[in-house]
């Protein structure tokens, strides 16, 4: 544990953002000190920090109509100095006022020392140290942590999630149902809680990916990815029988995960007649059980699988769109523009010019 003293202690020390938001915790029945409290420590400095300031209607993300139920997308996330990374860690910060937000990555959290309380959709829960729990894209959800309790959130792309951790969704295991149903399923778990105990491998795992983005140069993406893989297959292999989550999801068809991953490998030319013929079903069977269970039928599930690859490649390659589009299984170029654009609101070229001036917000 020795290697591990400098991320402990800044860990356990309160950063300005905390510092702050204990202050303000601890002047709320105090609306005068409060304010002026406020009104010292800056406006300015609140939204270049983008702070959240709910007695002023201050929010994290902007433009946001209603503070009840925030929306946080990969694009208020990950900035250029992100746009290569495929997931990161960040402390919470103690003290930080709670509110209902969804966002359309993955959530983790993992109570490294202490407790938290969090609310998902109608349902509450304390959360001891050693629990880690997933959070599915676009669930509902609130953290509170009010006092020194340590907390670490692990925000992962949707968009690059197939191509790092597609072998992963190969096992059949409640981790990788747990994702499955989130990526391709109509029967999303909202979320799924390991409880370990505080299992010393489980807690000098984080603390390694903690330890390697910190040393944040052009290598920590590829080793914080691997550190994952390495970090879930251990996580579910000892805790994978014991893991708790919402009970309001139905059983995904055991043939369901099978047929994904035949498409995911064969996405430039696959048709639903070839994956009737390979899974000794017939068309008609095929395409109902795809829409059943995933919502969509066949063209579109396919659809969705290429354009996620194409947002991959737009993001982590400097391939010319024609070359994407070629790999993708499409005709021709303006095929792939009109879809892509139909399904993100922007052309694949302006999609990687955003992706080059963003900055990485991460919302506790």
């Amino acid at each position: 544990m020795e290697n591990f003293d400098m991320i402990l202690k800044y860990l356990n020390t309160y950063n300005e953002d905390e510092l702050f938001y204990k202050k303000y915790y601890e002047l709320q029945d105090d609306p005068k000190k409060l304010d002026q409290f406020v009104q010292d420590f800056g406006m300015q400095k609140i939204k270049e920090r983008r702070l959240i300031v709910p007695h002023l209607q201050i929010y994290p993300v902007e433009q946001t109509e209603s503070y009840e139920n925030l929306s946080i997308s990969e694009q208020d996330l990950f900035d250029d100095k992100m746009s290569n990374r495929d997931a990161f860690l960040s402390k919470h910060n103690r003290y930080s006022p709670v509110y209902l937000h969804t966002h359309n990555y993955f959530e983790l959290f993992y109570v490294m020392t202490g407790q938290c309380h969090q609310k998902i959709r109608d349902e509450y829960m304390t959360l001891h140290a050693g629990d880690l729990c997933f959070i599915a894209p676009y669930t509902q959800h609130t953290l509170e942590v009010f006092d020194d309790s340590i907390v670490i959130n692990i925000l992962i792309r949707i968009s690059t999630f197939d191509d790092i951790f597609f072998n992963l969704l190969r096992s059949k295991n409640v981790l990788s149902l747990f994702f499955m149903n989130s990526l391709y399923t109509s029967r999303q778990m909202d979320y799924l809680l390991f409880q370990t105990h505080v299992d010393e491998d489980i807690y000098t795992g984080i603390l390694s990916m903690m330890m390697e983005q910190m040393a944040d140069d052009e290598y920590t993406n590829r080793i914080i990815y691997s550190l994952l893989s390495v970090f879930f297959t251990k996580l579910v292999r000892k805790y994978g029988k014991t893991a708790t989550y919402s009970m309001e999801h139905k059983n995904t068809d055991s043939h369901l995960q099978d047929i994904i991953s035949y498409i995911y490998d064969h996405y430039q030319s696959v048709t639903l007649n070839d994956l009737a013929e390979h899974f000794h079903f017939t068309t008609a069977y095929c395409s109902r059980l795809i829409k059943n269970h995933t919502g969509r039928n066949f063209k579109d599930l396919l659809k969705d699988i290429r354009l996620r690859k194409a947002q991959n490649m737009l993001l982590t390659t400097n391939a010319k769109i024609s070359d994407i589009s070629s790999r993708l299984g499409y005709e021709n170029k303006e095929s792939f523009n009109r879809l892509f654009k139909q399904h993100y609101g922007m052309s694949p070229s302006a999609y990687r010019e955003r992706a080059d001036g963003l900055r990485p917000i991460i919302y506790n």
